[in-house]
């Protein structure tokens, strides 16, 4: 099998997965997060209505980090946005992408503004 579609099929396979235990709960926001090579989209999605309530994006946000760092920052000022919409408790979605780096650096940096998983 080419590398390539090993990597998609492995990364499809873990959405799945993911996607099949957060569509269980409904009563929270669905925080979704789409990863580029340079830069991460952000929303916090009410799957009732079918709604954006929140979002963000790391070319629009002003900052001098890079990487893990400004993945971080980014994860606090979106955390402060969740919180100014009354929102308290989230679930994330990842999208297939694994929990370390940009995306565990995110989701840290939601928790520390107060909000829960």
């Amino acid at each position: 099998m080419d590398k390539i579609i090993k990597k998609q099929s492995v990364k499809s396979a873990r959405a799945r997965r993911n996607r099949s235990k957060i569509t269980e709960n409904e009563t929270c926001p669905r925080v979704t997060i789409n990863k580029t090579a340079r830069h991460l989209n952000v929303q916090a999605i009410d799957d009732a209505k079918g709604t954006t309530l929140a979002s963000i994006t790391t070319k629009t946000f002003e900052s001098k980090n890079t990487g893990i760092n400004l993945a971080a920052e980014l994860g606090e000022s979106f955390g402060a946005k969740l919180k100014d919409a009354k929102i308290k408790e989230i679930v994330f979605d990842r999208k297939g992408n694994k929990y370390h780096g940009r995306v565990a650096a995110f989701a840290d940096g939601i928790r520390k503004a107060g909000i829960k998983f």
